[in-house]
């Protein structure tokens, strides 16, 4: 049986927060087609807008799933230090891949206490980065 939470629409319609989100964007879609008159799109944007307020999705915001509590930093930077990707060796060429540099930047400032990690003016490319406690990344 699914964990997922079920939203009730106004006429007692039991459905899945899914489902709400996929009937919401099948509207848009049609709503959006140049061959639809003013009136026709105003009306099918309308019954999207009215599915999404009452669905519950935008009343209870994202359903909570279960890996999200198994991601991210737990907790927050115990000082105010600023650390550098740079002096990792990212480049911000926009040439060169960073991920390295700024996972080893990551890595080493989070097991010293932590704080803050940023980047010297460029544009940096970067696959998956992972953040972990104590980091705080800040782009700008």
């Amino acid at each position: 049986m699914s964990s997922q939470k079920n939203y009730i629409l106004p006429k007692t319609i039991g459905i899945k927060s899914d489902h709400v989100i996929i009937i919401i964007k099948i509207l848009a879609i049609f709503a959006l087609q140049s061959n639809i008159s003013m009136k026709k799109r105003s009306i099918l944007l309308l019954i999207a807008l009215y599915a999404f307020i009452f669905s519950g999705v935008a009343q209870n915001g994202i359903p909570k799933l279960k890996w999200m509590n198994d991601v991210g930093a737990k907790s927050f930077p115990k000082n105010n230090t600023t650390y550098y990707v740079n002096d990792f060796g990212a480049l911000g060429d926009a040439m060169m891949n960073g991920t390295e540099a700024i996972q080893k930047t990551i890595d080493a400032y989070s097991a010293n206490g932590g704080g803050k990690v940023t980047f010297q003016p460029g544009i940096y490319l970067s696959g998956f980065i992972f953040v972990k406690n104590n980091i705080n990344v800040a782009v700008k």
